[in-house]
Order: C-alpha cells, then structure tokens, then sequence
C-alpha cells in the first residue's frame, strides 16, 4: 500500500522483501459447497501452478489421470482444474518439444509472460499494503501521510539512527522509488513566529560562544568576503542603475536522516546566519519535515540576533518525514506569497530559497518544484550535508539537475565557506542569465536625511554597544591604505561620472528639509532621567579613556586639524598697523629689529569642520560596533579638548539619519540622541554612499576655511554599489578629506572600497594610525587574527565545540516554544519525558469470506501468512536492540443473513494464533451481491487497538455494501435500505475521531461494482483531511481488466435429450435450476451460460447468456444419441467465446454415442480452440442410469475426455 507509507517502512527497516512475489495468484476456482457448509476441496493450487513450493517437480501424466468420485454432492473444484491442465500442458508440451523446438520456445515464452502477469498482480497489492521507501521519510502517490505523526518520535529517531548505521549506502534504496509530486499544499499561510521570550539572567548565549570558536568565526568572514567579491565584480557587469537586494529563506530538513548530522547542521547554519547578517541581507528561516508541520522559525522582516540564533538551533528536532516539495511549497507562499511576486520584481528584490537536506526523499519530481518556483518567483539552491561514504544527495538531483547545489561532506565542514560562496554566486548567475540585459539612461534620485524621532527614546540594554566588549591579541595593532592608493573601482565608472558630478538637482535634502527638521527635534527634546543615564555612561566610558583621548588631541592637533585661526596680535615684519614696541625696538638696535607691524599670530584657534558618518547596520554588531563606540568616545573628547566645535553626525544604515550639526553644542541631549542611534539590531542594510552624500552636503554648506574632513567608521560593506565610488569623487572635487576607519577584530572590506582608510584592532592604535596615515607612512602593519574571548582565552578545541552543541539538545532556553512547535502528537511524546519502550503497528485486515471471494481467499492467505511470519525473526536478526509490536488481527465478514455474519480473531502479537485462524477461513454464503461491509467495520472498530498511532484497515473484498450510500444497482441488493444498525457517516465518524484515527486502505476487485462505495469513504476521508492526518486509498487486485475476466466461468451445458432421457429430463430439469440457485447464493451470477441439447442432431438453445438472466432448458425432442453433433456445437462455442473466461464444459448423456463419427478428435479441436484463444478449459463427464458403470459400454463417455477431464460416475440423480 503506496498510501500507507508508515507500515511500510517498518518492513524496510527489518529489510524484508516486500518486492518479491513469494506467492502468486492462479486461477481461481468457483465455490462448490452450498450455502452454509464448508468444502473440503483445495480451491487454489497456488504453489504448484508457480512451482514455489519446496517440491516443485512437475505432476506426471499419471497424476493428472482422471479420477472417479462416487460423491453425488460434491462439483469439480479448483484442485481438480489445476490437476488436469498441468498434467495436460506436460503432455502438450512434451508433444510441441518433439515437433518444433520453435514452438516449445513460444509456448515457454508464453508461460513467463503469464507468470510475469500473476506476479504483477501480487506485487501491486503488497506495494500497496507495504510500500518501498526509505526508512526516513514516507511518501505516496498524491497524500503522503506524515511519518511523524503516525510514529512515536523519539522511538522512529532511535530506527532512523541504528539503520543509517547498518545501512551506509542508501542509494539502492532509492533506485525503484519513482520521483512523486508534491502532496496538496495546506490552505493559508503559516503562523509568524512570535517574539522571543526576554531572558535578563541568561548570560551569554551557546550561539555567542559558537560564534566565538576560530573555526567557525574564520569560516563566516571567509563566506562574506567571497560572496562580496563575487557579488562586486558581478554587479560592475551589470547595469549601474539597476540596485539588487537578495531576500534569502534558509529552508532546513528537519528529518529523521538528518539527525546523523546533526553536529555539521548547526554548524553550518551558524556560518549561515551570521554570514548574511555580516552581509545585512534580508532573511527567513523555517524547517520543513512533516507534510502539515512547517514551520517558520525567524520572520523575514525581524532583524536577525543572538536570540534568533539560539531560537533556530534549539527548534531543530530531526524528527520528521522528508517532504521538500511540500514543505518549500508551503513556506514559500508565507515567505515569498505569489501577490506580491510583481512588487518584489519591480523594486529589484530577489527571492532566493536556500534548502539544507542530505536529499533523502521521494518528492523529487521537478515539476513539483518548478511549479512553486514559477508561482512565487523564486530561485532554488540546495546545499547537501552528506557522509563521505554516501551520495545521497543524488536521489534529489535525479529530476533537479539544473538546480544550483552544493554539496559538503560532513566530515568536511572546513570546505562550507568555499562551498557556500559558490553555491549563491552560481544562484545569482543563473538569476542575471535568465533575465534580458536592460539599458537606459542612468538616475540618481535625492537622498532624503531622517532626524531622531522624539517618541522612540528607550534603550534595549541587551543590545547596546556596552554588552560586545572584547580583547585583542595586540590591542595597538592596525592597517592603513597605500599612500598611492587611488579610489577602488572608479575607473570602471568613468563614463558615469561626468553626468554624476554635474547633475542639476540637489544630491540631498539636508540644506531644504533635513537641518531645520533636526532643529525641531531638539526643541522638543526634554530632559529626563533616561537622558542622564546615558550620559552618565558616555561620560564613565570617557574617564576611563582620558590617556588616550590626550594622545589622539596630540595627533590631531599636530597633524590633521593644525592651527589656521588667531585672535590675539603679535609682532611681526608684515601687517596692517604698527607695533609701537617694535618701533622702539628697531630704533634702539639700529634698523637691526625689522617687526614694527602688528599681526594676528598668536591665541592660535582650530577652524575645522569634521563630520562622523556611523554605519549602524548589524553587520556592524560585535567587536566593531563596541569599537565604534569607543572610538566616538575619544574622538569627540580629542576634538572637545582642541576646542573644535563644527562637528555633525550622521548615521547610517537602512535609511540616513543626520543626529548633529555645527549647531547644537555637545552635551546631555545630542549624547542621548546619538548613543539611542548605537543600536546595531535593528538595520539590515548599509547605505553608505547616501550617508556619505549627506556628509558631503553638510560640510558644504559650512563657512569654515579650514580642513573639512568626513570620518566614517564603518565595516566596509555597503550596499550602494559603484556609487560609493562616485561619492569619494565628489568629495575629492569639494575639497573634502574623507577617512574610513574600523575598530575591532572583526574582518572588514574597507581595503576593497576606499582610498583612504584605517583599521584598529581597538581604539588604542588609534593614535599611531592616525599618525601614519597622515604623515603618510609606508610601513602597514597587520592586524592580528583571531579574536581573543574574555570568558575562554585558550583556544576551544573540538570537544568543546561538541559540548556547545550537546548544549543545544539538552538545556533548551527556548523549550516552551519549541515544544509549541510540535504536532499534538509530539507534544505527547515530549511531555512524558522518556520515549516509548516499544514501537506499535496494529494492523486490521477485514475480509469478505463470502462464497464471491474464494477466488482471492488463499492468495491473500499466502501473502499475510508470508508477512505475518517473516517479520519478527528479521527484526530479532537485524535489529536486536529494537523493540516493535506488531499487531495483527482480522475481521472475516460475510452477509446480513449469514450466520455466523462475523468471525473475528482480535489483536495478537503470537503469530501462529493469526495464522492458524487465517487458515480456517473459508469462503461461504452471500446470498446477493453487496454484502454488511459497514457491519464489518463495526467490528473492526471494536477490536482491541493499542494507543499507538500507526492503525490500520485493509479492506479487502469484490461486491459494495448494503443501501443507497455503498450500492448505485438496486436490482442487486436485498436490503436496499442498507445497514439498518449503521450509517456510513455513523461509521467514518468512527474511523477519523481526532484523537483516534485510522488509515482506510481498499483492495479492490472489482472496480465498476464498488465505484459507488470507493467514492463515499473519498469524500469522507477527504472532508475530513485538515482535522486528522489519516488517508483513505485504493489499490486494484489487477492492473489488466481481462484478468479479472478470468475468474468468471462460462458454462457449457452439452444434454442428452435422445429418448431414453424421458423419464429423467424433469430430474435433469430440477437439478439444473438448483445449480443455478446455488450459483447465484455463492454470488456466480456474472458467469456465462450456455446449453446444448442433443439427439440425433444437436441445438443450442441458451447461446453465452449471463446466469443472472435465469437461462432455462428447452422441451426435450427424443431421438437417437449422436456425441459428435453435440461436441461440434460445444466446439463453436468455445470459438466464439472473445472473454477470458474459464470454459466449464458439462457433458450429460446416458448411453452411448450412436453417431459412428470420432468424438475424441472433436475433444481434440476442443482443445486446440481453447489454447489458440488463452482460455482455461476443463470437461466433467456425468453419465446416468443403473447401467453405467465402470467396465461397461457406456465407457466410451471416459475415452472421450480422458486426455483432460475428470470423469463423474453417477448411479443416481446429481445435485449439481
């Protein structure tokens, strides 16, 4: 059963072969015991006719001799069938050996095709009942059911683990599972994830400490600065005009396969998030598993922090199914919804989904994908976590061999970085060459300055700059730029730089709009208590710094903002008036004194403008924003102590926000305002050349005739593209000095994108690097790497790492929400604490034992006797440590009228009890067609069931149920208002209670005689299907129509109605209509009649009419016995027979053949007619009368079938 994913794998965890057909399906025989008894005749020699038995050597011709039974009350069964056409296709075949080797061939030929066939027909039922997936996931045909919530989790995370163990390559068993579409994705959207819980007390998280490993903290700048180049040189080939934002969703499969490894998942997502928070990139991230258990573990919109990434790690279980088709369908539509795909488009944002499997799954069919992919505009990448001795990753690319993929053995981590960078830069290159290259005229609109806004004063202390305090190896460390240095890129821009410089419309709004508006906001401005606290800090973390703020004052004053004001007038050769001092003094030294003029030098002033442009944006947070900080700290009380006093601020980030001109003086309101601004959790994005061009603008409009000088203190990594280029251009043409700087161990780009620049390890090498960049020395010094933690100073070596990761699983900060995240299935699990002590699949097969089913009966038999047997010696073999119930039970039904109508055995773990019952099951009564199906579930309902969540029911049968619910043929039914007891809604109200569900699964016969019943429980089942997780399916017993044509019976009745048959005809009348009677009650009436009487010369006077049609026999006319006339018509009948029905030819007589023709070779014909047209023929003989007897003339009714019928001796009226 495709559909009933969970017992399946099961059987593929303790390896059984549920591929090969161990027995098979023959065909059947009709039921001969009348109504209420049990035959006792074999109805199936199902072992024999394939030659599965241990003793499969052939029957010999004297085996399938005819034999002679002096039972009046007893038909020809199955056994006597399957006697007769071995013994009889060994003797053809023999006979075809010896005249044509070509025509053995054919036949042999024909042999395997038939036995191909019968195989065909076992295996789809069984793939149906046990499915062939990997033992990680499930999947079906078009509603997978969860396996999460059909299995306890931690016990199905205990059978993922030990197989992954036992089973290295998982490849082969994959290679027979076709690629299946993507189950119906859920309705809506998913929930948000709420806002995480605040821990004051917590400490520093295990996601700070993982971040702090070297290891890891190499391999994130490594990522950043590949992908920064990549992007950089991607987009100076690209239109200038045209900005791109990347939103990225990382989609993780939470599986059960994944749990092995679970050690290279976190670390990988850990380099990840913290790579695209370097690189401000908008991102989501969710998990995916269950079919209906996505979910979204960090919003798109939310700024990513520590507490996210604590959150993400923890909510990882690994304890679900693999549904990535499904799951990227459904978290798409929440991330990236198809409404605002134009928007999105339009404003230059790229939608890139990120998925991080080991490939393990049956949803591999790209159709699924691409469908998702073209509805919510969004590009596909997958990174495969895979062990060195596996290539799992290639069950997925199967179908998605265009998909952009990574792949990274988990014994490898080190290679991630690589890996990664590649990974997206091949998904934005597959992005541009499927877009059509754009030109036009390129525009620069004006950047619009933001001010403070005075109903946002609080500050989160988690997250102010005072919390990312660090230490360096060497804490004066530093780098500065090449005095040759020229601006990066800018030679590549040329010819937009013309244009850019002489625009005509203003580059910013700070002259109309953005200075008088900051204004305003420090009019309103009020002093509060929250206002003196953070000067308090500001003015603690200045004391503490007070030495080096007088070393930067000495650099600055003596190299970069020199004295160029006077106030006070002192002697000179030169000026404007007289000297009356130096007047005297030139005469009294005789002409030898030549200042006698007045000038201003002395009371030396600095008349500088400076302006500070902070990047605030969270790639900033960390090491570098903590320098910053500080750095803002020194410089401001350098500068306080040079008396310089126009200075502005401006910060960045998303958007431009100006905090400070030469207007407002430094104190307790612009402290306030700029440390609220220090928040580096808060903007995803870094727009330093508008920042910049505001900066430009306002030292413009500057009266100074001093230096003007812009110092930005930021990473280096921006995303306004080659405009920052031009913004260095302009500032060179104003006169401006422009200075990058960066404090802190973090890696920064600065070298990549300015000219000139400085980088500290902390601000205490701020006063040498200002020094040298200024004198422009040659002499570059390194900054020396790694980081040196405050709380850990030895190196962490790899158990440690471990140990943060053991952390992860068994002390959960967040563990309330996780568990939130659960299915109610889960939820159960979790709470009680330990995982279940054993694994429990309860199994119902409710069989129809009426007499229709004796056909089905001993195949199904051999097939759960195959199961029910082989299981537990596999586990018990296979998986000794493992602890599996597997329940079985069964429910034998038949008729309203029928007694006993139920047989049940209830559930038992003893399998020689199931299957000693299963064996005494017999194929009885019925009476009309439909049958108490509804009764039958009933009982199965009743039986009972454990608390596991693995149930199910296997309805197995050939005929609907009672009433207008089940049965479209009134004609058919005798209780037409059906189950007067129960309801088909009363029923499935039953099977799908929420908190006790059971999966339907129907093993149908007959398609067309039960479509009406199949339909009612699909509609129940699927009316109920976003209340409980259970399915309803169907599986056919045939693939080929014509096979089930040949478990139907044409009836050939050849009659003596020469004279000596008066006295008996209204006997042989009487018997007749009883076979049909019986026929009817044991549900034969789709079977074929037709009736040939004879006497001198014969007639057909019933040609192949349905039994149900009630076909009678016609007067009787007296005459002469002629065999030949009579087995010629049976011959034209037989040739005129275009089904695949099975020919039952009944030959009648009581005397001898009086024709003088040869009836043997018309037998022969016979034969030949039946093979040429595939039908299994059988002949009984039924001779009557005192006289006929062994030995006597009469005999010649045994030479005429002998070569392949069973010959029936009758000394008085048969009941037939």
């Amino acid at each position: 059963m495709d559909q009933f994913p969970e017992l399946r794998q099961v059987l593929e965890l303790c390896q059984v072969n549920i591929h090969r057909v161990q027995d098979d399906f023959p065909l059947p025989s009709r039921s001969a015991a009348p109504k209420g008894t049990m035959s006792s005749e074999t109805r199936l020699s199902l072992l024999k006719k394939l030659g599965l038995t241990t003793d499969s050597t052939p029957l010999s011709e004297e085996k399938g001799l005819p034999s002679i039974s002096n039972n009046i009350n007893q038909l020809p069964s199955m056994n006597d069938r399957n006697t007769i056409n071995q013994s009889n296709n060994q003797k053809q075949a023999k006979q075809e050996t010896i005249n044509s080797s070509q025509t053995s061939s054919t036949d042999k030929g024909e042999d395997a095709r038939k036995r191909a066939n019968l195989e065909k027909q076992v295996q789809n039922v069984t793939q149906e009942m046990f499915p062939s997936a990997n033992p990680y996931e499930t999947g079906s045909n078009s509603q997978p059911t969860d396996f999460h919530t059909e299995m306890d989790m931690m016990m199905q995370m205990k059978l993922m683990q030990e197989h992954l163990r036992q089973q290295p390559n998982l490849l082969d068993l994959y290679k027979n599972i076709s690629n299946q579409n993507a189950s119906t994705a859920r309705p809506g959207k998913l929930d948000r994830r709420p806002a995480l819980e605040h821990f004051g007390n917590q400490g520093r998280w295990t996601y700070e400490k993982l971040l702090e490993i070297p290891a890891i903290a190499t391999m994130i700048d490594l990522l950043v600065k590949n992908f920064r180049s990549n992007w950089a040189t991607l987009m100076d080939n690209k239109q200038f005009g045209m900005q791109r934002q990347i939103y990225w969703c990382i989609l993780v499969d939470n599986s059960g396969s994944m749990s092995t490894h679970r050690n290279a998942i976190y670390e990988t997502l850990v380099v990840v998030m913290e790579s695209l928070r370097k690189l401000e990139s908008t991102f989501a991230v969710a998990r995916f598993g269950g079919r209906k258990n996505q979910r979204i573990l960090k919003n798109l919109e939310d700024v990513f922090n520590v507490r996210d990434g604590q959150y993400v790690l923890e909510a990882l279980t690994f304890d679900e199914g693999t549904y990535p088709a499904t799951g990227l369908a459904n978290v798409a539509e929440t991330i990236f919804p198809k409404k605002e795909k134009e928007s999105s488009n339009k404003n230059g944002i790229l939608r890139f989904v990120l998925m991080i499997t080991d490939g393990l799954t049956t949803e591999g069919n790209d159709e699924s994908y691409h469908q998702t992919l073209d509805d919510n505009g969004i590009h596909l990448g997958f990174l495969f976590i895979e062990t060195k001795t596996q290539s799992t990753s290639q069950i997925l690319l199967r179908g998605l061999k265009e998909t952009p993929n990574c792949i990274v053995k988990a014994e490898d981590i080190d290679q991630l970085p690589t890996e990664i960078s590649t990974l997206m830069d091949k998904m934005v290159q597959k992005f541009f060459k499927e877009q059509s290259s754009t030109s036009g005229e390129t525009t620069w609109p004006t950047i619009d300055s933001k001010v403070p806004s005075a109903s946002n004063l609080s500050l989160d202390p988690e997250f102010t700059v005072l919390n990312c305090k660090y230490e360096a190896n060497n804490s004066i460390s530093y780098v500065i730029n090449s005095p040759t240095a020229s601006i990066p890129r800018l030679d590549q821009i040329q010819t937009l730089l013309s244009p850019y410089l002489s625009r005509s419309s203003e580059y910013t709004n700070v002259t109309s709009h953005a200075i008088d508006n900051l204004r305003k906001y420090y009019q309103t401005l009020k002093l509060d208590s929250t206002m003196q606290a953070m000067e308090k800090i500001w003015i603690q973390t200045e004391s503490t710094l007070t030495g080096l703020i007088d070393d930067v004052s000495n650099v600055l004053g003596e190299v970069v903002f020199p004295f160029n004001k006077f106030t006070r007038y002192k002697a000179a050769s030169r000026g404007s008036s007289i000297n009356l001092p130096g007047v005297i003094k030139y005469i009294t030294t005789d002409g030898n004194y030549k200042k006698i003029f007045s000038a201003k030098l002395a009371g030396g002033k600095r008349d500088h403008a400076v302006c500070f442009v902070l990047d605030i944006s969270i790639s900033m947070f960390g090491s570098l924003s903590f320098g910053l900080f500080e750095a803002m700290v020194v410089l401001m009380g350098a500068l306080h102590k040079l008396e310089m006093t126009n200075i502005g601020i401006v910060v960045f980030g998303k958007e431009v926000c100006l905090v400070k001109t030469n207007e407002q003086t430094w104190r307790n309101a612009s402290i306030f305002t700029l440390m609220q601004q220090l928040r580096f959790n808060i903007e995803n994005d870094t727009r330093d050349a508008d920042a910049l061009e505001v900066a430009i603008d306002l030292l413009n409009q500057s009266t100074t005739r001093g230096e003007k000088k812009i110092f930005i203190i930021t990473d280096g990594y921006g995303n306004c593209g080659n405009r920052l280029a031009l913004v260095q251009q302009r500032a060179e043409r104003d006169g401006i000095d422009l200075v990058a700087m960066a404090f802190g161990i973090d890696q920064s780009n600065l070298n990549s994108v300015y000219k000139r620049y400085l980088h500290c390890t902390t601000v205490k090498g701020l006063p040498r690097a200002l020094r040298s960049l200024f004198e422009q020395e040659h002499q570059i010094l390194a900054i020396e790497w790694p980081p040196k933690p405050i709380e850990n100073k030895r190196t962490t070596t790899e158990e440690e790492k471990k140990s943060l990761f053991e952390n992860l699983e068994a002390k959960k900060i967040f563990d309330q929400m996780v568990k939130e995240l659960a299915s109610e299935r889960q939820i159960m699990t979790l709470n009680s604490g330990t995982p279940p002590t054993n694994l429990t699949v309860d199994i119902c097969f409710c069989l129809d034992c009426t007499s229709s089913m004796s056909r089905w009966l001993e195949a199904t038999k051999n097939q759960m006797i195959s199961i029910i047997d082989s299981i537990h010696k596999l586990i018990q073999k296979d998986y000794p440590s493992l602890k599996l119930r597997l329940r079985f039970a069964i429910v034998a039904y038949r008729d309203l009228n029928d007694r006993p109508t139920f047989i049940p055995c209830n559930f038992t773990e003893h399998t020689a009890d199931i299957i000693k019952f299963l064996n005494e099951l017999k194929a009885t009564g019925g009476d009309d067609i439909p049958e108490d199906v509804l009764g039958a579930l009933d009982q199965c309902l009743k039986l009972n069931w454990s608390e596991t969540n693995a149930r199910f029911i296997i309805l197995i049968t050939d005929a609907p149920g009672h009433g207008p619910e089940l049965n479209d043929n009134p004609d058919i039914d005798q209780c037409k208002e059906g189950n007067r007891t129960h309801s088909l809604q009363s029923i499935c109200d039953r099977l799908l209670t929420k908190e006790k569900a059971y999966d339907l699964m129907f093993c149908r016969i007959k398609p067309k005689a039960t479509e009406k019943m199949e339909k009612a429980f699909a509609a129940a089942y699927a009316a109920k299907k976003d209340e409980v997780d259970k399915t309803f399916k169907t599986v056919d017993l045939f693939d080929d129509p014509k096979q089930a044509e040949i478990q139907r019976c044409h009836f050939i009745f050849v009659l003596d109605e020469s004279g000596s048959m008066r006295s008996h005809w209204r006997s042989l009348e009487q018997a007749y209509q009883t076979f049909l009677a019986r026929r009817r009650n044991d549900q034969g009436g789709d079977d074929f009649i037709t009736i040939i009487q004879f006497e001198s010369a014969a007639r057909i006077t019933c040609d192949h009419q349905c039994l149900n049609s009630n076909p009678s026999l016609s007067p009787m006319k007296g005459g002469e016995t002629n065999y030949c006339s009579a087995l010629a018509e049976a011959a034209n009948a037989v040739s005129n027979d275009r089904t695949a029905s099975s020919i039952m030819l009944v030959f009648m007589s009581d005397g001898g053949d009086g024709s003088g023709g040869n009836p043997v070779q018309i037998i022969k014909q016979l034969k030949e007619n039946s093979q040429a047209q595939k039908h299994i023929f059988v002949c009984h003989t039924i001779g009557f009368g005192s006289g006929v007897s062994k030995g006597s003339n009469e005999e010649k009714l045994d030479n005429v079938c002998c070569m392949f019928s069973k010959v029936t001796w009758y000394k008085c009226w048969p009941i037939i």
